[in-house]
């Protein structure tokens, strides 16, 4: 199913339009989101799962071959050499389904968003 046709209330209803071993993958994103910053709010925008505390943290979507995360800090020096083994636009990492989840590299973009976030509302 082409999860960009359909409209979800929720994050279990866009990962279970996924074939299965799809949505074990994406699952494990979601709960690797979900440990970093338990206190977020987990909800659909855009069409795709975001997580947010005081703001848009972090977002991912599932696509036929790939899986993104949203935004990524590839212009930010820490991050670029990690980042450069990932295709993906400006603010995009893509990860081939079967890929090992990069989760280390994974929670320091999600804290990385969260600190520029509050940095950002604190102005």
């Amino acid at each position: 199913m082409d999860s960009a046709e359909r409209n979800f209330s929720n994050v279990d209803g866009y990962i279970a339009s996924f074939d299965e071993a799809l949505q074990i993958e994406l699952q494990a994103v979601r709960s690797l989101i979900l440990k970093t910053i338990p206190d977020a709010t987990e909800c659909i925008s855009y069409q795709i799962p975001c997580y947010k505390i005081n703001g848009n943290v972090i977002f991912f979507a599932g696509f036929k071959n790939h899986y993104s995360i949203y935004p990524v800090p590839r212009s930010n020096a820490k991050f670029t050499q990690a980042l450069q083994a990932y295709k993906g636009g400006p603010g995009t990492m893509q990860m081939r389904y079967g890929q090992k989840l990069p989760k280390a590299l994974l929670k320091k973009i999600i804290k990385h968003n969260l600190e520029v976030l509050t940095k950002k509302l604190k102005k």
